[in-house]
């Protein structure tokens, strides 16, 4: 099935998905540009600190994505899968769909800030290589946060043939960082989500020591998605859909 047919699947959730995801977006700018009228400038991790702090990812930003991964039922049409010559080509499809997902709900989730930081530029400084390379590696580690809570709601509901057991792995394995601080275990936090925080917070080191770190995240993160792609694939290879075995 075709990209653009498997995102119609469940369209009315998934825009309902996107306006909570815009319109919390656009209220918490208006909350800090009443702030910044009082300020003479503010720096750009300040900025995305108010969007990324992991409260909110476990709070609003993680349900809202999981939101849209539930609005696909393919799962349970069998028709669609027997089109597949294997459970491998099924579940490459499957991860295709999620990469597509999560680049719409993270473009999504940018957008009114880049044109708020364009609106307000004579305040906030972009215009150097640090700032830049901030920009770039926030949007990646997002990206493949949610990519990773994706695979793990994918797995999770394919395994049970429960949906909402995916939801629950989903929203755990995004707001643990969350709950680890709520516990105080603030220095262990850094598994999913909470390395969002610590890149904006080495923002402050370096333009060098802020790059390597930057790279180390990323690179952590990819690894993680990586060998949750290789687990989930070496698993559904023992299962039989069709059994529900």
């Amino acid at each position: 099935m075709k990209m653009y047919k498997m995102l119609l699947i469940g369209i009315k959730r998934r825009i309902f998905a996107y306006l909570f995801l815009l319109i919390f977006n656009l209220r918490m700018l208006v909350l800090i540009k009443r702030q910044l009228d009082l300020l003479i400038s503010v720096g750009i991790d300040e900025l995305y600190m108010q969007f990324s702090h992991v409260r909110y990812f476990a709070l609003y930003y993680i349900p809202v994505f999981l939101m849209i991964m539930g609005a696909e039922s393919i799962l349970d049409d069998y028709l669609i899968f027997s089109r597949f010559k294997n459970i491998a080509s099924w579940w490459r499809n499957k991860v295709r769909l999620l990469l597509l997902d999560t680049a719409l709900y993270v473009i999504l989730y940018e957008i009114p800030i880049s044109i708020f930081i364009i609106m307000n530029i004579e305040k906030i400084s972009i215009l150097n290589l640090k700032s830049f390379i901030f920009i770039i590696g926030n949007f990646v580690i997002k990206y493949m946060i949610f990519l990773i809570i994706g695979l793990i709601y994918l797995i999770s509901s394919f395994i049970t043939r429960r949906q909402y057991v995916g939801f629950v792995a989903g929203f755990f394995v995004g707001a643990l960082d969350f709950i680890l601080m709520i516990l105080h275990f603030d220095k262990y936090a850094l598994t999913v989500s909470g390395m969002l925080t610590q890149f904006i917070i080495s923002f402050n080191f370096s333009t060098i020591k802020f790059l390597l770190l930057s790279i180390l995240y990323i690179i952590y993160l990819m690894l993680l998605s990586i060998f949750l792609y290789f687990l989930s694939s070496e698993i559904l290879k023992k299962i039989d859909l069709y059994r529900g075995n």
